[in-house]
Parts: structure tokens; sequence; C-alpha cells
């Protein structure tokens, strides 16, 4: 079971708060929530390739089934499950078309759900 850096950050990052609809600079962000109403801050990215993603980052004990994990090897990764009991800081998923993997790092990218109100 490999482990890749799930917390990543990515060169010129935008941030912005979906409810209060307003854009956010990094310093003013705690715990990756809207400082204004608390509600998840969204994460534009662009990766090495120009494609452009929305991102929030969430504490392992908030991955859900159905989320999109973004490893580090720049790749999405659809959960299959979750196994609800931690192993010391690690929480265990099984994500399409990779297997089970293990997360330890503090937050997690995850693909944000346009459909669905903010975590």
């Amino acid at each position: 079971m490999e482990e890749f850096i799930t917390h990543k950050e990515f060169e010129k990052e935008t941030y912005s708060c979906r409810n209060c609809n307003c854009s956010l600079d990094r310093d003013e962000i705690e715990n990756w929530k809207c400082p204004r109403c608390g509600n998840r801050v969204i994460i534009k990215i662009s990766n090495k390739h120009n494609d452009n993603y929305i991102l929030v980052r969430v504490l392992p004990s908030e991955l859900r089934k159905s989320d999109s994990v973004f490893l580090d090897d720049s790749n999405f990764y659809t959960v299959l499950g979750v196994n609800d009991q931690f192993s010391g800081e690690r929480i265990y998923a099984n994500l399409e078309e990779y297997g089970s993997f293990h997360f330890k790092d503090t937050w997690i990218n995850v693909m944000w759900r346009n459909n669905e109100g903010v975590y």
C-alpha cells in the first residue's frame, strides 16, 4: 500500500467562498474554512497540464464514499468505501482503479461537487 501526499498546495491557487460570494487570501484562511461564514473554502487550481479543477480540503474523518480524491500522482480517484475506524492518525479507503489507500495527512484534496452543498 503506497502513500502519496494528499494535502499538496499548488502554485497559483485561488480561494473563494461560494456562500459569501467573496475571494479570500491564503493568509486569512484557517482550517480551510471561510473566516466570515465557516463554510469550506473553494480552491481553484491548474495542474502541470493546465487542466483546471475546483477542490476543497477535508480532514480524513470527513472523507465520504464517492468523493474524488486528488493524489500526488496528479490523478483523481473515486472513493468506493471508507473504513471509519482510525488506526493511529490514519483512515483507510478503497479507491477505484487504485485499491486500498491509507490517509495520514492532515488535509485531503477532494474535488468539489457542484451539485452539493458546501462541506
